[in-house]
Parts: C-alpha cells; structure tokens; sequence
C-alpha cells in the first residue's frame, strides 16, 4: 500500500481519489473490490463515463460479461 500512496498524487475530489484506488486495485487484480468501489462512486457521480468503463473492464476480468457490457452501455 504505501507504494500506491507513494505513487497517486493528491486529487481534488474525494471521487477522483476513489476513482484512482480502484484502478490501482484492478491492476493489482482485487477486481470485486474495485467493483464495489466503483458502484460507490457511480452513486455519487453517475453520468461519469470514465467510472462505467472502468467497471466494465473489472466485470470483463472476472469474466462477468453481462455486467461489463451493461456497465459499457
């Protein structure tokens, strides 16, 4: 973990900060989490397309191709 602080400049939202933990847990292959922190954050900020392609691209990893093209849609 403190390499990914050491590595993520602060940003100016909570919900770009968020954004960046969750590709950070994708790259390290924590998808379900980083799903759930995505659905967090699309709560908040739901015409965010970056979020939604994001989620897509956790769902196509765990191979729940349903939920990536619903969340690509």
């Amino acid at each position: 973990m403190s390499r990914f602080f050491s590595g993520v400049r602060p940003s100016r939202t909570r919900i770009e900060s968020q954004y960046r933990y969750a590709i950070h847990l994708q790259r390290i292959g924590k998808h379900r989490i980083s799903v759930e922190v995505l659905r967090d954050i699309a709560r908040h900020d739901p015409g965010n397309p970056k979020i939604f392609n994001a989620m897509g691209i956790a769902y196509d990893n765990l191979r729940d191709y349903d939920k990536a093209v619903m969340a690509y849609n």
